[in-house]
């Protein structure tokens, strides 16, 4: 795959460290929500993946958190620098497979591919349960979309400063279907807690994503 510049068209930061990026990706060669950009730092600091959150033919979004040297360098670019990025990495979820009355669930840096699932569905005419978990009532970003899609909304904080406190996984119980993303602890329990879904790893990508079978967190 041949990496190229993207330019940046929009800018936004969403928290403390969580920055949105519109992209005019030249055609953006993403198919599915949840597929990865791998961005690589143009002062050698190696590569960033970065899970796509929305995207058409020409552009997308990334939502990243800078946490490491290549998002701290990329949350310094400004409105009309390029990054150079492969992107399109990975199936994504398959967003046909999504039965209507699912649930789909995003924990922190989880939630932006889950607000592309929710975009798709939505057109599609399905109804879903959204559920999020932040850090803190803080650290919240990309509420204002989730309330103007979802039909059913519960938000969680790990230290309960929304009076909510859980993770994800605290509002599935016996559900027939559910696509997650979040770290693969949280991943577990809530695997365990529905009969099916599509999983999507925060921490481990192994060059297909998401992860199908459930077995794979028993």
């Amino acid at each position: 795959m041949e990496s190229k510049p993207n330019k940046i068209i929009e800018k936004t930061q969403l928290n403390k460290d969580v920055y949105r990026f519109v992209v005019d990706g030249q055609g953006s060669e993403f198919t599915a929500p949840g597929q990865f950009a791998r961005i690589f730092s143009a002062a050698g600091n190696g590569t960033k993946l970065v899970s796509v959150s929305e995207f058409d033919s020409d552009r997308y979004i990334l939502i990243f958190r800078a946490d490491d040297a290549v998002g701290e360098e990329l949350s310094e670019l400004k409105v009309g620098d390029c990054f150079e990025a492969d992107l399109g990495i990975g199936n994504g979820f398959d967003i046909d497979a999504i039965p209507d009355d699912c649930i789909i669930a995003g924990e922190g840096m989880g939630i932006p591919p889950i607000l592309g699932i929710l975009r798709r569905l939505f057109m599609l005419g399905k109804d879903c349960k959204v559920v999020l978990c932040y850090e803190s009532k803080e650290d919240m970003f990309l509420l204002k979309p989730f309330l103007n899609l979802a039909t059913e909304l519960e938000i969680f904080t790990l230290d309960g400063s929304n009076a909510n406190k859980g993770h994800i996984y605290n509002a599935i119980h016996d559900a027939k279907y559910v696509c997650a993303c979040a770290s693969d602890a949280v991943l577990e329990w809530t695997a365990a807690r529905c009969e099916e879904g599509q999983f999507a790893s925060i921490e481990f990508f192994d060059g297909e994503g998401p992860v199908f079978d459930r077995a794979v967190f028993e």
